[in-house]
């Protein structure tokens, strides 16, 4: 085995939640290393996201609207006293990007937000990645934490994998890791979580390479208790032609609708309209009609004829730019869509400190589980990633020590 290296908090994950979770924790004086299987920042489905974040901070908006929807876009099984920290987190962690650099989108001087099935107001900021493609819309976010926790002192062992936790006396006390060099041991005060969930377990998924479920298996093996696995989002618009990409939910609210292979509106008539209609309810939607053969080529058709092209080139840019490359028109085309495993709302169970019940082992992100009770709406990953994230770095730091 290699040579043993030590930190104050070891954080297991180089995407949103674990870079947020390093900085705050390296603000308080202490010495954190990132651990991840890929490049950090650039790795896990943080890479992928849309940049987009729900936050309860416009006109006749609230953090307590945002919990009561997010908790009945739940189907009631969420933790309400983590939706509560997460809306009341929203003001100071949007405050937060915007300092690292992140540009949120803005109309007039004042910051743009769009609608999404499942909030009954519009609240998604959106970051500002007019230069990148819909695959890597989420360096809009990671490349500025990436760059502060570099410059903050934070370490960094990429290209490796935690494969056991280490514990001592009960408590969380660093990792057992596989890297280029072999096996060696890291050995820590604290443990932040940051790995991700496990959708790219299934055959139909948009997930990157790497969130394999690792996390959930390390923290029950230390004796964590793990909930709702049961709860696996399916995103309903993975596009496999013209283009093969994940098309945002929020172009619904601009006109977008879906089709099956008549040309009838399925949603309009049986779920009350895609512009209102969350992600669990869409896929399903989707699926039975490809199921009673009205389907094509094992998709639904998403017609974006009626989304104003001006509305379009403003808010769905990386779209409108990836149609454009393949000489299509975005009100000619009808692409074909059909669901894919997304998000699982399943993992460690925390409270809203980000604290597991093991000793000195915190989660955060996709890997922790209870704001999202049965389905998860849209821009409240990242949002989370970014609040319990911070809140899970403060937490290993003090309980840590120098």
């Amino acid at each position: 085995m290699t040579p043993v290296r030590e930190a104050d908090v070891l954080v297991l994950g180089g995407g949103v939640a674990g870079l947020s979770a390093a900085i705050e924790a390296r603000r308080r004086g202490v010495r954190v290393l990132v651990l991840c299987r890929g490049l950090p920042g650039r790795g896990g489905n943080s890479l992928l996201a849309a940049g987009n974040v729900a936050a309860p901070l416009g006109p006749g908006d609230s953090p307590e609207a945002f919990a009561g929807d997010t908790l009945a876009g739940g189907a009631g099984l969420g933790d309400p006293a983590l939706a509560a920290a997460v809306g009341a987190g929203a003001p100071d962690a949007v405050r937060f990007l915007e300092a690292l650099g992140v540009a949120f989108r803005r109309e007039g001087g004042a910051l743009a937000f769009a609608a999404n099935p499942g909030h009954r107001v519009p609240r998604i900021l959106a970051a500002a990645c007019s230069d990148r493609p819909l695959a890597t819309a989420g360096l809009a976010l990671t490349l500025p934490l990436l760059a502060e926790a570099a410059a903050a002192g934070v370490a960094f062992l990429p290209g490796t994998t935690a494969v056991d936790l280490l514990l001592a006396g009960g408590r969380a006390a660093g990792c057992v890791a596989l890297g280029p060099q072999g096996p060696r041991e890291v050995r820590a005060g604290a443990v932040v979580l940051a790995t991700g969930g496990a959708a790219r377990l299934y055959a139909r998924t948009n997930n990157a390479a790497d969130v394999t479920g690792g996390g959930l298996a390390l923290a029950y093996r230390a004796g964590a208790e793990l909930r709702d696995l049961e709860f696996v989002q399916f995103h309903p618009t993975m596009a496999r032609r013209p283009l093969r990409a994940v098309i945002p939910t929020t172009v619904f609210a601009d006109g977008a609708v879906l089709r099956n292979r008549y040309g009838e509106r399925f949603l309009a008539a049986s779920w009350g309209g895609e512009a209102g209609v969350t992600r669990d309810r869409m896929a399903r939607a989707i699926a039975e009609e490809v199921a009673v053969g009205r389907g094509v080529e094992g998709c639904v058709r998403l017609d974006l004829s009626a989304v104003p092209p001006a509305v379009g080139r403003r808010r769905h840019g990386a779209l409108w730019r990836a149609l454009a490359r393949r000489a299509v028109a975005p009100e000619g085309v009808e692409l074909l869509v059909h669901p894919v495993a997304h998000f699982t709302m399943g993992g460690v169970a925390v409270d809203p400190r980000g604290a597991t019940g093991v000793g000195g082992l915190y989660a955060a992100g996709e890997v922790a589980a209870g704001l999202h009770g049965a389905n998860r709406l849209g821009g409240n990953a990242l949002l989370e990633a970014v609040v319990c994230g911070r809140a899970a770095g403060a937490a290993a730091a003090g309980e840590a020590g120098p």
